[in-house]
């Protein structure tokens, strides 16, 4: 059975790309995200490829590959994050996965972008070091429960009991806490997609110089990738001191008592432990459950969740780094101890 590989056509090809991807993935790939994600990123539109059977002419398969702006080493680079990829399931032979997966490595290795990164699942991890793609850490999610009601009811089953018995479990959670101790000598804002302004360009390049590589979170980054998101409502805690941003932090509610944590950037560890403390002590009195947040295992930030009570839960999935072998900085984004990575980093 032969299948050939050709680049697709965002306009042209839409449907087929978004038929191919609904038919075969959870989420659905509507109209709103097609064009947000693939043709509104402000670090360039998305790139994809169509496996076709060459017999019938059909198209069997579709991944996608969205820019990212990345700073690495004082240098900002267009880089490649691997993310949609589905194929009809008659054709899920290792064969056509690699096809495409190639299609992403071969354009790495001619140059249209130094490197690309990825975050694939088990399954997509194989087709990766089948093209040559090797791991260069893993992402570890952290979460910590907050108030006991869901827990305690998943355990007993009945809400009045589970209710009577948090009531007296919470106030002891709240006492036992850290959190309380890191809210004074800052200001906190809470917006819900809020208007990133030029106080974080500013932001970014003043905290960049503690890592070596991380995605450029300036405004516009910041306003495409979480305000202008179809997905999910974004909510922005911004932490200053005497009215300087020195750090922020996004989440979204995907349940009603569950919270993740898109991402985090902060100027040094206090500012850190004010962002989280003020996180814990607001959810916590809007009912929320809990707090839930996706890393990369060697992320700093990993110490300050430790220090609040957070613990590593079971779900872990690797991250790919594939550098052309004449990128200059190709040693530095293949170490996971260079990265600042968050959850937010991945593909969507």
């Amino acid at each position: 059975m032969g299948v050939l590989i050709r680049e697709a056509d965002l306009d042209r090809d839409e449907g087929i790309m978004t038929s191919l991807l609904n038919e075969n993935r959870r989420v659905s790939i509507n109209e709103k995200r097609y064009e947000w994600l693939y043709k509104q990123n402000p670090h360039g539109k998305a790139i994809g490829w169509i496996a076709i059977d060459e017999k019938s002419d059909d198209p069997v398969g579709v991944t996608v590959v969205t820019p990212r702006l990345v700073r690495v080493e004082g240098r900002d680079v267009v880089c490649w994050n691997c993310g949609d990829f589905s194929i009809d399931k008659k054709y899920r032979s290792l064969g056509v996965a690699v096809k495409l997966r190639k299609a992403a490595r071969d354009g790495v290795n001619a140059g249209i972008v130094p490197f690309l990164y990825a975050h694939p699942n088990d399954r997509m991890l194989v087709v990766h070091q089948r093209v040559g793609h090797p791991v260069m850490g893993q992402m570890v999610r952290y979460a910590k429960v907050i108030r006991l009601n869901k827990k305690i009811q998943e355990i007993l089953k009945t809400k009045v009991v589970a209710d009577v018995i948090s009531g007296l479990g919470n106030p002891l959670l709240k006492l036992m806490g850290k959190e309380q101790w890191y809210r004074k000598g800052y200001t906190i804002d809470v917006g819900v997609n809020i208007k990133y302004g030029e106080e974080f360009d500013a932001f970014f390049d003043k905290v960049i110089n503690r890592y070596a590589v991380c995605v450029v979170r300036n405004a516009e980054y910041l306003n495409w990738r979480y305000s202008n998101s179809p997905l999910y409502e974004m909510i922005t805690l911004s932490l200053r001191k005497k009215g300087k941003l020195c750090g922020y932090l996004i989440y979204y509610k995907q349940e009603m008592d569950v919270v993740h944590v898109k991402d985090v950037f902060y100027e040094d560890d206090d500012a850190a432990r004010h962002l989280i403390g003020v996180l814990i002590s607001m959810l916590r009195r809007q009912g929320i459950s809990t707090i839930s947040l996706g890393l990369l295992g060697s992320n700093p930030f990993i110490e300050i969740l430790r220090f609040f009570g957070f613990s590593q839960r079971v779900d872990i999935s690797s991250v790919i780094v594939y550098p052309n072998p004449s990128f200059e900085y190709a040693e530095t984004v293949k170490d996971a101890k260079n990265w600042f990575m968050m959850v937010g980093d991945r593909d969507v």
